[in-house]
């Protein structure tokens, strides 16, 4: 009795070590963002219509935090932060000036949204900081 009651012991450490584990995983994404974001807010300073108003250019800048990070891409979406739909299609058609810490302006931030519609939109911005392209760090962008 004594052997199984060490295994039944055991196994529910081991079991509470793989729970821990799993709810490091689910709530590290979360407090890097919160906590250790890559950039700050990006600052809009220009609004620009092309394409006959069916999509916006964005002009301005935002400063860098984390020099380590490479750039992977930008997400934007429509509606309230938690429940937007994501709009395929934004870039950058523009390359910041800067690629280390420090301020990086843009001139031409492609966003497929009419005027109308960009205070309605809210971006995340995808950063790979650490090795292997398999974890992307997400940035509140705006």
């Amino acid at each position: 009795m004594t052997h199984t009651r060490a295994a039944l012991l055991q196994y529910r450490g081991l079991v509470g070590v793989f729970l821990l584990l799993g709810l490091a995983y689910l709530v590290a994404p979360l407090a890097e963002t919160r906590f250790w974001p890559v950039t700050t807010p990006f600052e809009r300073t220009a609004v620009r219509s092309v394409q006959d108003g069916a999509a916006v250019e964005l002009q301005g800048s935002a400063v860098k935090l984390r020099g380590g990070c490479k750039y992977r891409g930008i997400e934007v979406f429509l509606g309230a932060r938690g429940n937007g739909v994501r709009i395929p299609g934004a870039h950058f058609k523009d390359r910041p000036q800067e690629r280390g810490e420090g301020v990086q302006s843009w001139e031409r931030l492609y966003i497929p949204v009419p005027e109308f519609m960009i205070e309605q939109t809210f971006a995340d911005v995808l950063s790979a900081c650490y090795r292997g392209e398999r974890y992307l760090t997400r940035t509140h962008f705006w």
